[in-house]
Order: C-alpha cells, then structure tokens, then sequence
C-alpha cells in the first residue's frame, strides 16, 4: 500500500531539509571549509567558568577575570568558538568584563557544517525556521541576562548577539539593566526566501516596535547593527526594515549601522542587482561585500576593520593588532 501523500511530504522534509541546510550553511563564514575563526581559542585560564542558572536550563559561563563594562557576548551556531572568545579577550583588555555563556558543544570548539546542520534539526530551544519566535532560547536569554545584572548592581549591560543569536539583543534592549544591543548579521528565521521572511527578527512584531518604543523613553539606549550588504544567510532586509522602522518612530539618532559594502566606496555598485545600504547606514570598505560572521569571525582584514568599529562605536579602546 503506498503512503498517504501528508507522510510522503514529510519524509520527502526530512529529506530534504538537511540538504537546504548544507547548501545554506555552506556559504556560512562562521562553519564549514568557509570558517574564518581562529583553529585555537585563548587559554582557558583567561577566563572564570562557572554554571550560572537561567529559565529552565543552566549554562556554563565563561567570564573574563576583568572589571569594567558588562558585556554579554552570545555565540554563533558553530558554537562558542575561539574567533567569540577571542573578542572576549579582546574586549576585557579594552576594559570590560564580558559573559559567553555556551548553549551547546564545548569550549572553544568551531564546529564543522555537519554538526551545524544538526543544531536547526534537533535543538529545541531554537526554533530557526519561525518569523514569530525563536523559541525558549528568548526567555532562557532574558533569565540569563537578569542573572548577570544581579552580580553587577547598579552598571548596564551590553548584550551582542551573532549569526542565530543576533536578533536576541533586540528584544532584550527592553530590559532596564541594558543600555546597548548590538545586533550582528542575523540569521534567523534561516532560508528567507519570502519578503516576509527576509524582514523578520524571528520575533513578534509586538516586541520589535516594543523595543523602538523603549529607544523612544530612554534616549541613553542605543542599538547598533553589523552586516555585510549582500549577506546570503543574514539578509540586509532585516537591517534595512529595522532602519526604516526606527526612521518612522524618529529615534535614527540612537540606531547605529556598519555595513561590510566590498571594495567600492559606493553605497551600491554598478551591477544592477546590487543591493542599496540601509537607510542611514554608515559603509565600511571591506575586501567582500558577501560575507557572513563579522566582529567574530570576518575573514582577514575584515575582521580587524568590524572589531575597530565596534570599540569606536563602544567607547573602547582600540583592539590589538591580531
């Protein structure tokens, strides 16, 4: 007896996805024969591991043995990789103490792309393919978040997010103890295809115009983006919505953005399916405008050039010299 059509599309799914993945990961600067991080993370002893709880779930955290600006730094989906860790460092000689907490894998690990497929697959505190909801990694994060204001009374937090953590630093802009999202390259909802897709945070729309509402009451808080402009994993649609959304609510001013625009000083080149920088976004002349990882991982100079723009736009020293 043949199977029913709904149980053919399903395995037809179960199939399939995988392979969607490996071709949309495989162009991922944060995994795969792509990966630009560094092969060996800092010494371990650069930092304090320790669990610190959050929802449901208990993560280990790696902290820098440094005071000074809260910084919470949320990993790729190769994991916690030596390039976030790197950035780590780097920030807490700059003079902040800074939190990777890992949500999966192992300390300084760059998992390769078959891993990486697996995450979207089987992790269920993600959910990588919603417009609406990235899953109960948005509650773990927020607990996460609070647990670190309650060790550092008094002092505002940073929140960066990357790649599948990117869009997590919007929402958490609401919270009282953060005063700066830096949004970099986000990447979910993953396979955007759709205009609906492609504008979305994986968030509820709610919470987006609940955190430009929060720009509005508090002009201390800032949100800064990263990207690349022809980005093929985190579309510049979502910076560009978010700009024009920010625009529209007249809080421009506190909503920063750097984008990797290629070796052209244009703010489009002249082929004419190039896509056209943000409304007010500032161009950063990178050596490709395709890239994906930016202040972890961006490949050469790149990195040095996303790693100084985020220090300048910080208030921070200026990063070493890798």
């Amino acid at each position: 007896m043949s199977p029913s059509l709904p149980s053919s599309i399903r395995w037809l799914l179960l199939i399939a996805l995988p392979a969607f993945l490996i071709c949309f990961l495989s162009s991922c600067g944060c995994c795969g024969r792509g990966s630009c991080h560094p092969k060996n993370a800092p010494c371990i002893s650069s930092f304090e591991e320790r669990p610190i709880k959050a929802h449901r779930r208990t993560y280990p955290v790696d902290i820098t043995r440094t005071e000074g600006r809260v910084v919470l730094l949320m990993h790729e989906i190769n994991g916690q990789s030596p390039g976030v860790l790197w950035l780590a460092k780097e920030m807490a000689e700059a003079g902040c103490k800074v939190y990777v907490p890992r949500f999966f894998g192992s300390y300084g690990a760059n998992h390769g792309l078959l891993y990486t497929v697996s995450v979207p697959l089987f992790c269920r505190d993600w959910h990588f393919f919603s417009l609406t909801d990235t899953g109960p990694i948005r509650k773990e994060v927020q607990a996460l978040t609070t647990a670190i204001a309650k060790e550092n009374p008094g002092r505002s937090i940073t929140v960066i997010g990357s790649c599948m953590s990117g869009s997590l630093p919007l929402e958490l802009l609401q919270l009282d103890c953060v005063d700066t999202a830096v949004i970099c390259q986000p990447a979910v909802p993953f396979l955007a295809k759709s205009s609906a897709a492609k504008t979305s945070f994986g968030l509820p729309e709610k919470v987006i115009d609940q955190s430009i509402a929060t720009l509005k009451k508090n002009p201390k808080k800032q949100l800064i983006n990263f990207n690349y402009l022809d980005d093929h994993i985190g579309v510049i649609e979502r910076c560009a919505n978010l700009a024009e959304r920010t625009k529209k609510a007249d809080v421009a001013n506190q909503h920063h953005m750097f984008i990797g625009a290629g070796p052209c000083q244009s703010t489009c080149c002249r082929s004419s399916d190039c896509k056209k920088l943000p409304t007010g976004a500032a161009p950063l002349i990178t050596s490709t405008a395709s890239g994906h990882s930016t202040v972890t991982g961006a490949k050469g100079e790149d990195l040095k050039i996303f790693r100084q723009q985020l220090f300048k736009v910080l208030g921070l020293r200026s990063p070493a010299t890798p």
